[in-house]
């Protein structure tokens, strides 16, 4: 069930008796308050100001899971599941070339009468494009070049009768594709070495034994070729208990050799969620949230050289814990990228119950000392998606404008040494 605003009598309510309060009590209330804040601080206010710009003009139903990214030549992309209505939703994609300042037109990556969901896209080393999506139990690959793809033409994964999740895609410097996914209660890996045309039989990555359940995979790839795979694992229903959990897969000419068994990357959290993986050089950062109740949530850290010694999470939120008030999704959906030496991370979220949602960020520069702010608190702003060219992040997002039935996507691009501050208002 979605957690709906106060009514306005509420509000009034509540603003009255704070005001009464204020007054009788004077400056005992000032200090309290001065002493919340020094404890919890909010985001930074913003510095210089950009104009968020509708993506999904065409999505008159609604837009969901924006995904960004860029080509080596410095192409954009993105990718979003475009509702037809009915419950329908196909991919949809558009591009720019003059970074961020024009975009074509949306177009479908591939259109059919039944939904096709949770697109995500990667670019080979000649700067094409690889789109991958799923149905109920299939997961589907086309090139650019394919676009819009034929409803039976990659097929990674054929109808198993298991349901299928959160497929997603890496590309090695050799041009090898490798899809990762959740199936049922595992996590799954398949390669193709001819761009897709024939796959790889799908290797099991966790055990799916007992009340574990693997989900949400994340996938980056090393300049040696060698695999890198983040996923949330639930380890017990009751007491809740999710870890991250990490694996390499070490390339040869001939196959690949997978760790013996996953490394915890959560030790100590309760309910650790939705990793982000991302490489720079050979440093590995993981990014993911953990979940301290139905609503607040925090946002952790970590990193490694290459998967060897793994650090100790880190809390990087700065502050107190963030609300999440909707349901889809229910976690503060973490990305991040490197971008002008230093490493972001942005994340959604509340900064009070009830609240409007933003998008915030930290960075390693200021050793995650500042939170910034990204969109302003007047919409409902989740699900930030964001990439690094030049200097530039630029970052995809929703909007909440009916919750889980009108979502549309917004994107805007500021500098990595400087705060902006799309404003935006629903069409």
């Amino acid at each position: 069930m979605l957690k709906i605003d106060m009514t306005k009598e509420e509000k009034s309510y509540r603003i009255k008796t704070i005001l009464i309060l204020l007054l009788i009590t004077g400056i005992s209330t000032g200090i309290m308050l001065g002493a919340a804040r020094a404890s919890s601080p909010e985001p930074n206010s913003p510095d210089s100001f950009g104009t968020g710009q509708h993506m999904s003009t065409t999505s008159l139903s609604g837009a969901f899971i924006p995904v960004i990214k860029a080509a080596a030549d410095g192409r954009l992309m993105l990718v979003y599941n475009h509702s037809l209505g009915n419950e329908v939703e196909n991919p949809y994609f558009r591009q720019s070339t003059d970074g961020g300042t024009t975009w074509s037109d949306p177009a479908p990556i591939q259109d059919d009468d039944t939904s096709l969901l949770e697109v995500n896209l990667a670019f080979d080393t000649n700067n094409k494009a690889h789109a991958v999506w799923r149905t109920a139990n299939q997961i589907w690959h086309a090139r650019e070049d394919e676009w819009p793809a034929s409803i039976n033409s990659n097929i990674v994964v054929s109808a198993t009768g298991e349901s299928v999740r959160s497929p997603d895609i890496a590309v090695a410097p050799n041009n090898t594709l490798h899809v990762v996914w959740a199936q049922g209660e595992k996590v799954y890996h398949a390669y193709s070495t001819d761009g897709g045309e024939s796959w790889e039989t799908p290797v099991a990555l966790s055990p799916g034994t007992g009340q574990r359940k693997s989900d949400v995979p994340d996938i980056v790839i090393d300049s040696a070729g060698n695999v890198h795979i983040v996923w949330e694992e639930r380890i017990t229903l009751l007491p809740l208990h999710h870890e991250i959990h990490y694996i390499k897969g070490t390339v040869s000419p001939s196959d690949i050799t997978w760790d013996a068994s996953s490394t915890l990357l959560s030790a100590s959290l309760d309910v650790a969620k939705m990793p982000a993986i991302q490489l720079a050089g050979n440093m590995l950062h993981v990014a993911f949230a953990d979940r301290i109740d139905q609503w607040t949530q925090y946002a952790y850290y970590v990193s490694s050289t290459l998967g060897s010694n793994w650090s100790a999470p880190q809390d990087i939120t700065q502050g107190d814990p963030l609300i999440m008030n909707t349901n889809i999704p229910f976690v503060l959906m973490p990305s991040l990228d490197v971008c002008s030496d230093k490493l972001v991370v942005y994340f959604h979220g509340a900064l009070e119950e009830n609240h409007m949602e933003m998008i915030m960020g930290v960075n390693n520069g200021d050793n995650w000392q500042n939170r910034e702010q990204v969109t302003e608190g007047d919409i409902r702003a989740i699900r930030p998606s964001l990439v690094c060219v030049g200097g530039i992040l630029h970052t995809a997002y929703e909007v909440i404008i009916t919750p889980n039935v009108n979502h549309q996507i917004y994107y805007v691009a500021g500098m990595a040494n400087a705060t902006y501050l799309p404003h935006i208002t629903a069409d």
